[in-house]
């Protein structure tokens, strides 16, 4: 009977032990896991990091393209009536100036038939 207590008693330390051994391996195993876990969240979290800030960066260079183009609409629209008035005045002197000389050309006109009447 003490034989079999000490046989039983020597086997159940060799089963904790190896129980024991099993443990601290898988225990290292699921560390090993999460760690490289950790790793591969770390490198997706700085991947997703790096296109938010190439896109932020994007926005960035077309909202100033949008603000350039919006100021140059609105001095277009602002020297659109300044052009506007311009030739509106060219217009009217050469209109003026066509006028000019078709009156002095119908002046030309009479004078000339007028001579010719005298002549007469």
């Amino acid at each position: 009977m003490k034989k079999f207590i000490l046989l039983v008693a020597v086997s159940g330390t060799f089963i904790m032990c190896k129980k024991g051994e099993a443990t601290a391996s898988d225990l290292e195993n699921t560390l090993q896991s999460a760690d490289s876990t950790v790793s591969a969240t770390s490198e997706k979290l700085n991947d997703i990091g790096d296109k938010a800030n190439a896109a932020l960066d994007s926005a960035n260079v077309k909202i100033k393209d949008f603000e350039n183009a919006k100021n140059e609409v609105k001095d277009k629209i602002e020297n659109t009536p300044k052009m506007v008035d311009s030739l509106s005045e060219k217009i009217s002197n050469v209109a003026l100036e066509s006028k000019t000389e078709k009156k002095d050309s119908v002046k030309k006109i009479r004078k000339s038939w007028l001579m010719f009447r005298r002549r007469k």
